[in-house]
């Protein structure tokens, strides 16, 4: 559920935003100046907060190490416009983690937690405007033209204790965690109604525990996608990904193609190692935007791999939404 409302007060709106376990509650773009806006939020998610609850191994569940995790926060974004495409932006975050063992759960717990997020970042946007991509419904943005975007972000805790089970070397996380991230998006029309569609993400984190590093497979847009793996597969602090899709138009609004994914991540055995693993997949999508109607349907595989237990892994995803 998401529900906006634009107001007379410095051009902002409000939103009321409902995603299963998340509730966020926000003023957006309240204009500072010409060049600057704000954007102030709270929010929280119950239980299901990050995954915690499903953990992955080579393709397997383990419900002994699974736990339920829930945080409540409050944000301000700030962002200014520094023309010919150029952004920068600072968000502060202070948020308050709370967790609770089911009945399988056979870890230490993180225990209750307060952190401090500071994000600064820079966006270079030089995509083409679309109205297709106004709407607030769809999954990923059409793009033509170039985007490119880093982040540099600081958690700050007020404490740090070990976690996990008791032979799991990979959850003594430092007090402050530091994470660096950079994107890229390229799009290019090839021929009439053929679209050829290139991104790119990367991250290097350290400090890390499993409450902040970067959630793997899938193909939700909130994790880094991997076609026919579990979602998610893998948490790592370090990675480098690419995606491609080559889109064909069959009407003025709906979308059809395939697309590969490729991703080389660290500690892809969740030992606590360095070792670097490599993986992919690949899969046929349909994006269709009708009306008030947005459908996105995906289905495909993983390549196999021994991190996803040696045997081609197969996903698909349905996502439905209308708009009042």
């Amino acid at each position: 559920v998401d529900a906006r409302q634009s107001m007379d007060w410095r051009s902002a709106w409000w939103q009321v935003n409902l995603n299963t376990d998340t509730l966020r509650l926000g003023l957006r773009d309240i204009s500072l100046d010409d060049d600057t806006t704000l954007d102030l939020q709270l929010g929280g998610e119950a239980f299901v907060a990050g995954l915690l609850s499903d953990y992955w191994v080579r393709g397997e569940q383990l419900p002994e190490r699974g736990f339920l995790a829930s945080w409540l926060s409050a944000s301000a974004l700030l962002r200014r416009n520094l023309g010919g495409h150029h952004f920068v932006h600072a968000r502060w975050t202070p948020r308050a983690w709370m967790f609770q063992g089911t009945e399988s759960t056979d870890v230490t717990l993180p225990g209750s937690l307060r952190t401090f997020e500071q994000s600064l970042g820079y966006t270079f946007w030089g995509l083409d405007a679309d109205p297709v991509n106004s709407n607030p419904l769809a999954w990923t943005q059409r793009a033509r033209g170039f985007a490119v975007g880093a982040n540099f972000t600081s958690h700050l805790r007020d404490g740090a204790r070990r976690w996990g089970a008791a032979n799991d070397p990979r959850n003594t996380p430092d007090r402050a965690q530091f994470i660096a991230q950079q994107w890229a998006v390229w799009g290019k029309e090839l021929a009439p109604r053929l679209r050829l569609e290139l991104r790119e993400e990367a991250r290097f984190g350290v400090g890390e525990d499993d409450l902040t590093r970067a959630r793997v497979g899938g193909m939700t847009p909130y994790a880094t996608n991997l076609t026919g793996a579990p979602w998610p597969a893998f948490l790592t602090s370090k990675l480098i990904a690419g995606h491609a899709g080559l889109h064909v138009a069959i009407s003025g609004r709906t979308e059809i193609g395939a697309k590969v994914d490729a991703v080389a991540l660290q500690d892809p055995g969740r030992v606590g190692s360095d070792e670097l693993g490599w993986l992919g997949g690949g899969a046929l999508f349909a994006d269709i935007r009708a009306g008030r109607w947005q459908i996105d349907m995906r289905f495909g595989a993983a390549l196999p791999s021994v991190w996803l237990g040696g045997t081609v892994g197969w996903g698909a995803f349905l996502g439905v939404a209308r708009r009042l």
